[in-house]
């Protein structure tokens, strides 16, 4: 959150640390106290807290830090893969709009990788296996097919932690808008 106790972005444990480490950043716990990182070292993790080990202890890993600055919310832009199409897709075929397990789809490219279609966000859609062997080596207007939505790049942030299966945690609930 920036210095406002507005939602920026969500970032991963080594960013986390290294802002608290610069003192750019202090911790939230979840009774709303704030820590620098030298007393937030001191606090013992709890049995079934999330911790990181050093050589000479452990370190909880917290859930929430302040930035000292004002900062912006960010989108990230995250790396294509196939659970990421699948899961930008909702598990859906985009082409007969049935729902399917993980196992039961595929990745097809909406621009056929032999006609330089590439393996980017706005040319891959979820497919299942009938749908894509029917479609083939075709684009969807030549096989007679509609696509459900258009492809896109999908976007990351705090804000829709919830719509998009984000590790979320129950101390940003307060924070976090409906």
């Amino acid at each position: 959150m920036n210095k406002n106790y507005i939602p920026c972005y969500v970032t991963n444990i080594r960013h986390a640390f290294s802002l608290l480490f610069r003192e750019s950043a202090y911790v939230l716990d979840e009774d709303n106290f704030t820590y620098d990182i030298w007393e937030w070292i001191e606090l013992e993790p709890s049995d079934g807290e999330d911790y990181i080990s050093t050589v000479s202890r452990r370190i909880r890993i917290p859930k929430i830090i302040i930035a000292e600055t004002d900062v912006g919310p960010r989108f990230n832009r995250p790396k294509i893969s196939r659970l990421g199409v699948f899961m930008r897709d909702a598990f859906r075929c985009q082409y007969c709009g049935q729902k399917f397990s993980y196992k039961n789809l595929t990745i097809d490219h909406v621009v056929p990788r032999s006609r330089g279609g590439k393996t980017e966000w706005s040319n891959v859609v979820t497919a299942c296996m009938s749908c894509n062997i029917k479609k083939g080596d075709r684009t969807p207007e030549e096989a007679g097919m509609l696509l459900l939505k258009e492809p896109r790049i999908p976007f990351v942030n705090v804000l829709n932690a919830r719509d998009i299966d984000l590790i979320f945690y129950s101390e940003w609930e307060p924070f976090i808008p409906r």
